[in-house]
């Protein structure tokens, strides 16, 4: 027996009144065809765990872009991702430098002043 539906929808009586699902976006299509991929090649590149929040924040990026005008999209993503990638390491090795100068300026015994003061700006 061939059915043109998946069992799920089959299953699930439509409410009435509710509207239709719409089409797939070009970058729900995308995102369905290239996810593994993406995570695999972060997954080289940067550590397992982060793997999977930065393919996350690229196709967040990516959402706004029009995917339709796209010449090359896999480049672009991988792009994007890397970009995402390198930005998320660069802020979390900034918020561990700060936090290793406020432990620095908390150990200090001496009367000189902290560190920290001179990372930040007088307002």
């Amino acid at each position: 027996m061939k059915f043109d539906r998946p069992l799920s929808r089959r299953l699930v009586k439509p409410t009435p009144g509710a509207r239709p699902r719409p089409a797939p976006s070009a970058l729900e299509n995308h995102y369905r065809s290239t996810s593994n991929w993406l995570v695999a090649r972060l997954r080289r590149r940067f550590c397992e765990t982060l793997a999977d929040d930065i393919a996350q924040e690229a196709y967040l990026r990516m959402s706004r872009i029009d995917m339709d005008e796209v010449r090359h999209p896999n480049t672009l993503l991988l792009k994007v991702a890397l970009n995402a990638g390198l930005s998320q390491t660069r802020h979390a090795a900034s918020r561990t430098r700060v936090a290793n100068l406020a432990l620095e300026c908390d150990a200090a015994e001496i009367d000189a002043p902290c560190p920290l003061s001179r990372t930040r700006r007088n307002c």
